[in-house]
């Protein structure tokens, strides 16, 4: 029988990430072939969405099929922006978009006032309509706090493979008697994690070993604190598995 549950709680938080966005708390999350995508309400620039996803350890949202956009539509339901960016842009001689994956661009779902190939804008950046799920382009290289307009935006990551750890998975729900601003985990010993938002360090390597690629594996029991260079502190405690 696994350990029960509990909550540890954090005496403080502080994330302030270099992309010039706030820690963003996910609204929806949904996974699709081993992907994992995560709708985010935050107002920002394509550039900054961009930066934060890529500091997460993932990258904004690629749509190459049918099926990938019907998930991505169905993650937009419950967003409460207009538009959300998603991860192309247009650059060279074309002027058309290419994703930042490097993938091929063969599937699109253009709205018709889409300038989907053409060098002659600054709409560089790729969007999507929250009220229909189709495409449009955009600029997305204004700072948020210097465009009132990107207010209206919030955007998607995507990560192959589960999502890392955020202050927002890890959410009480007050049922430990913890208030929901609260933030816990509790791990089991041989458990891993995968973190983000830059480097990590753990206050006792006996108990979590972190690689240099950011997973945090539980080797001992007890409580520790994680630091990451991104300034932000977990404390979680590990178990024996029962």
């Amino acid at each position: 029988m696994k350990a029960k549950s509990f909550m540890i709680l954090l005496a403080a938080m502080t994330v302030i990430l270099s992309s010039g966005l706030l820690f963003a708390d996910e609204v929806a999350s949904t996974k699709l072939d081993g992907h994992t995508y995560t709708l985010y309400d935050n107002a920002c620039s394509w550039a900054e969405a961009k930066s934060f996803c890529e500091e997460q350890g993932g990258h904004l949202a690629t749509i190459a099929s049918r099926s990938e956009q019907k998930a991505i539509v169905s993650l937009l339901k419950s967003g409460k922006k207009n538009y959300y960016w998603i991860g192309a842009t247009r650059g060279g001689k074309t002027g058309r978009f290419t994703w930042i994956t490097g993938e091929p661009f063969s599937y699109a779902d253009w709205d018709p006032k889409a300038e989907s190939d053409t060098t002659a804008t600054n709409k560089k950046s790729l969007m999507i309509y929250k009220s229909t799920g189709r495409w449009c382009d955009e600029n997305g290289d204004k700072p948020s706090g210097k465009a009132s307009y990107l207010q209206k935006y919030g955007f998607i990551c995507e990560w192959e493979g589960d999502a890392p750890l955020s202050a927002s998975s890890a959410k009480g729900d007050g049922s430990d008697g913890s208030d929901s601003s609260d933030y816990a985990i509790l791990m089991e010993k041989g458990d891993s994690i995968r973190l983000g938002s830059g480097s990590w360090k753990s206050s006792d390597t006996s108990i979590i070993k972190i690689s240099k690629k950011g997973k945090a594996t539980a080797i001992g029991e007890g409580m520790v604190t994680l630091a990451s260079s991104a300034g932000m502190k977990l404390v979680i405690k590990v178990v024996e598995e029962e």
